[in-house]
């Protein structure tokens, strides 16, 4: 009855994950050029979702700042089953199946799915507070209008409104159209989920031990299995937070107030990785393994 139940298991985080590999398929097959010879490019044939333009792509597969103005809400969800290329895709995906099996053994599919579409929607929300953060710091580049002791008060006003328009008008144009895309922000809010639950497995499996200890109970199989499973817990704790910290010491470093014009109008997306989403998404999965799973 035990291996059905794992047999079971298996199966069921075999068809979910299999679904968000398969709900990624049109737009990879779309990006592939026509004569690629990656297998794949063959689904463009299909016509329809496996052979997309670029511009399709943009608009209702890739979340920005220019869409949300436009309206496209959804691209906060759609965005998630779109990857730059097989390079991004396959890396998502090598995180994908042994985090989201674990996360989906542990929690059933309702919560994994939970927590991967709401990590993803946070991670691009996350996108979205550094972009206008980044757009108030732009703003500010120049000094101030009521600086240069010239024009009266009023006329300082107009001027300073003038000067912050056109700072904003620049700074949409680079930016703006810029796009999250990816399912990175999701497996963060997995991730995220999956170090709460062994922080608290690490916390009981510490506390067994103990107790073992304390009353002179001699299981070596047993202490065995604790202390395995503890060195994988803290191994697993260990690798996640060197993540999480380079993300937010790279987003710390770009939304510092020292980085001079040309960088404070690029910080947004200097090296076209989504800090934000990274961390948006792992805030996220904290948030939710506590006051949803807890």
């Amino acid at each position: 009855m035990a291996w059905l139940g794992i047999s079971e298991q298996v199966k069921e985080s075999f068809f979910t994950l299999g679904g968000i590999f398969t709900l990624s398929l049109p737009c990879l097959a779309s990006r592939l050029p026509s004569d690629s010879d990656n297998p794949l490019s063959g689904l463009q044939s299909l016509g329809g979702p496996f052979a997309m333009r670029n511009e399709t792509l943009g608009k209702h597969f890739a979340f920005s700042p220019r869409n949300l103005e436009d309206g496209r809400l959804y691209t906060l969800v759609t965005s998630i089953f779109n990857h730059g290329g097989m390079d991004h895709f396959i890396g998502n995906m090598s995180i994908l199946i042994p985090v989201g099996h674990d996360v989906h053994r542990r929690f059933g599919r309702k919560h994994f799915l939970a927590a991967f579409i709401g990590g993803g929607v946070a991670g691009n929300l996350a996108q979205l507070a550094e972009y206008v953060y980044q757009q108030l710091q732009w703003q500010e580049v120049l000094p101030s209008p009521y600086t240069w002791s010239i024009f009266g008060e009023s006329f300082n006003s107009t001027i300073e409104s003038w000067q912050k328009g056109a700072l904003g008008s620049v700074y949409t144009s680079v930016n703006a159209w810029r796009a999250s895309i990816g399912a990175s922000a999701a497996l963060s809010g997995l991730v995220a989920i999956q170090a709460c639950a062994n922080i608290r497995s690490l916390i009981s499996n510490l506390q067994e031990l103990r107790i073992m200890r304390r009353t002179g109970v001699h299981d070596r199989h047993r202490e065995h299995i604790l202390y395995m499973e503890s060195l994988y817990q803290l191994s697993h704790l260990f690798l996640t937070t060197l993540v999480v910290y380079e993300d937010a010491s790279r987003l710390i470093d770009s939304t510092s107030s020292d980085k001079g014009i040309l960088r404070t109008l690029v910080a947004y997306s200097s090296d076209g990785i989504g800090h934000a989403a990274h961390i948006g998404g792992f805030l996220f999965g904290v948030l939710y393994f506590f006051c949803i799973l807890s």
